[in-house]
C-alpha cells in the first residue's frame, strides 16, 4: 500500500505517469522539484507513493518544500497521509504544492491552518481545439531600448498578481527583463505605438511549450488585447507542438475565460502555501 523511496528512480517516475495518466503538466512543480533534487539543487527528504487500488497519493518533501498529490481519497487516507506528513514537524512557513482539495482536507483534518500563496487552474490546449482571435494589434519582439517601460509594467504585474504582497526592486525587475529580451523569452503588444503588455515564456524544467506570464496594462483592459497576445503565441507554439499549457490564478475569473474562448481545457486545480504552526483547533 505504501512504498517509499529513498531515491527518484524509474519506478517512482513510472508511479508519476501513472497518477497522471501521462499528463504530467498535472504534477508540473513536482517535476520541477524532482530537477532540483537530481542536479543538487534540492536535498530529498523523503518520497513515497500510496496505492490501495482506490487510492493514489504522490508525495515528495525536500527541503525546499512538501510536494502532496492525491485522488480518489477518503478519512482512511486523510489519516494515513497525517501520520506520514507530520505537520507538527513542519517549521512555520514551510512551503505546500499539489492537490488543492486533498491538501486543504489534510489540514482541516489536523487542525492546522494553510496560508494559501496561490490557487492555479492548469490548462491545456490541443491543435484541434484552437480558435483564432486577431484584432489586428501590434504584437513584435522588444528592443533593449524598450527595457525601461517593460519594466514598469513588470512592477505593475507583481502588484496585481500577489495582491500587493510582492514587491519587486526596480533594478531587479529591469535586469531579469533584460535577460528576457536577450534570450528572446519575451514579446509586447503596442497601443500607438505605446507598449502595453507583454507575454513571457515559462521557465520549464520540462519539455513543454508553456505560455508563461501574459500581462495587460490596467488603462488598457477590455479592449481584447490580452485576448490577441494569447491567440498570437499560442498560435506559434502549435506551429512545432501539438499541444500547449499554461497556468493562471483561480481567482483571475476574467482572465480564465479568456483562455476558455481560445480553446483551452482546464486539466488540473493546484493550491501552494505556507503551514502556520501552532494553531491546532
Amino acid at each position: 500500500m505504501i512504498t517509499n523511496y529513498t531515491d527518484l528512480n524509474n519506478n517512482f517516475i513510472q508511479e508519476l505517469e501513472q497518477f497522471t495518466e501521462n499528463e504530467m503538466f498535472k504534477l508540473y512543480y513536482l517535476y520541477v522539484e524532482i530537477n532540483r533534487v537530481n542536479t543538487g539543487n534540492s536535498r530529498l527528504l523523503k518520497a513515497f507513493t500510496i496505492n490501495d487500488g482506490l487510492c493514489k497519493v504522490i508525495g515528495l518533501i525536500t527541503d525546499n518544500a512538501f510536494y502532496l498529490y492525491a485522488k480518489d481519497w477518503n478519512k482512511k487516507h486523510l489519516e494515513l497521509v497525517s501520520k506520514i506528513a507530520n505537520l507538527k514537524s513542519c517549521p512555520e512557513g514551510f512551503e505546500f504544492f499539489g492537490t488543492n482539495s486533498f491538501i486543504n482536507e489534510l489540514f482541516k483534518f489536523d487542525g492546522y491552518q494553510l496560508n494559501v500563496i496561490k490557487n492555479r487552474f492548469l490548462y491545456k490546449i490541443d491543435k484541434p481545439d484552437y480558435t483564432e482571435f486577431d484584432n489586428n494589434a501590434t504584437i513584435e519582439k522588444p528592443l533593449v531600448d524598450n527595457t525601461i517601460e517593460i519594466t514598469h509594467l513588470y512592477q505593475e504585474y507583481y502588484v496585481e498578481e500577489y495582491s500587493g504582497k510582492v514587491l519587486k526592486e526596480f533594478n531587479d525587475t529591469k535586469e531579469k527583463v533584460i535577460d528576457l529580451i536577450k534570450g528572446n523569452s519575451i514579446l509586447v503588444i503596442k497601443v500607438d505605438g505605446i507598449i502595453v503588455g507583454f507575454r513571457t515564456i515559462m521557465f520549464k524544467g520540462t519539455d513543454l511549450q508553456m505560455i508563461g506570464t501574459i500581462f495587460i496594462d490596467l488603462e488598457q483592459r477590455n479592449k481584447k488585447l490580452g485576448k490577441s497576445l494569447a491567440s498570437y503565441v499560442t498560435k506559434d507554439l502549435l506551429i512545432s507542438s501539438n499541444s500547449v499549457f499554461l497556468m493562471t490564478t483561480k481567482e483571475n475569473i476574467p482572465s480564465n475565460k479568456m483562455f476558455e474562448s481560445i480553446g483551452y481545457n482546464k486539466i488540473y486545480e493546484q493550491t501552494n502555501g505556507r503551514i502556520t504552526v501552532g494553531n491546532t483547533v
